[in-house]
């Protein structure tokens, strides 16, 4: 109860200090006004809008990217994302630097530019960001999104997999990605701990061939298979990366994306809550606390 106060006490101030914000234009930032910085803001944001759009094609558990906004706080453990339907607060320490208005759903454009608005926020308090080349700042901030959603608990399953009583994913190399106009497959994200991350896959790298065969000769089906399913296994891949070309030996493995999973079983003669706690933290209570409130009436 204390942290939702703390919260509402911040949006509360966030009003009064709204009318102290810089005025922008139609969007966060002026035409006018490239470079921020040293940043290209209008080419950051669009880079951040290309990977949200990419980040909304993966299943988030049913939850909003309003959930993967808030991990940004990641980037740095003085900083604190709060988001409402309405705004996106950024909080260091018990000071407001950054209150924003929050994009509608699927508002791409509006997330690349509420990113990247937060990145320069961050970057005025933060030195290690604030060297940080914008590849650099890219990889850091896809790091955080992905930190944020695994502390939350918010699973990322593919179709094949929802009949698991908890909707997650069994065993996966740790890859998520798509075709090119090639057929290939272009990694988009690395699952932290995930064999792949192990192997040192990035995203952005280029998986060309799997067990010997050509990626562009194979189905979706096929492909999905090799890199997710409900047994383990060992697969070979080719890796293009901008270093060069190598072959990389994964194992599928289980991946526990949240510190604790959260299985709710209904019938007719029983309505079960469970809690499987994979790991003892504050996100692993925030995982409690939300499931008790959402299922009342247990």
């Amino acid at each position: 109860m204390m942290k939702v106060q703390k919260w509402f006490g911040i949006f509360a101030l966030g009003a009064l200090v709204m009318g102290s914000s810089p005025a922008f234009c139609d969007g966060l930032f002026f035409e006018d006004e490239p470079v921020q910085d040293g940043i290209n803001v209008f080419e950051m944001s669009k880079t951040f809008a290309e990977i949200y759009e990419k980040l909304d094609s993966v299943k988030w558990g049913g939850k909003s990217i309003n959930v993967a906004i808030e991990g940004l706080e990641n980037l740095n453990k003085n900083a604190h994302i709060a988001a409402t339907d309405e705004r996106v607060v950024l909080v260091w320490g018990d000071t407001i630097i950054g209150n924003f208005p929050r994009p509608s759903a699927h508002d791409w454009n509006g997330f690349g530019e509420i990113t990247t608005a937060l990145v320069l926020k961050l970057r005025e308090q933060d030195p290690y960001l604030h060297a940080a080349s914008t590849s650099e700042t890219y990889k850091m901030v896809v790091d955080a999104l992905m930190r944020g959603v695994d502390e939350r608990g918010r699973y990322v399953f593919s179709r094949t997999a929802e009949i698991a009583e908890d909707g997650r994913i069994l065993t996966s190399v740790g890859i998520n990605g798509v075709r090119d106009e090639r057929g290939n497959f272009r990694v988009h994200s690395v699952f932290k701990g995930a064999p792949a991350d192990a192997a040192d896959v990035r995203a952005g790298d280029l998986i060309s061939h799997i067990n010997g065969v050509a990626v562009a000769n194979m189905t979706d089906d096929e492909l999905e298979s090799v890199m997710d399913g409900f047994n383990s296994g060992t697969i070979k891949v080719k890796l293009v990366t901008p270093s060069g070309t190598r072959d990389v030996v994964l194992r599928r493995a289980t991946i526990v994306l949240a510190d604790t999973d959260v299985i709710h079983r209904s019938s007719r003669d029983a309505n079960i809550l469970e809690f499987v706690v994979h790991n003892v933290s504050e996100g692993a209570v925030s995982i409690v606390n939300e499931a008790l409130a959402k299922y009342k009436n247990l």
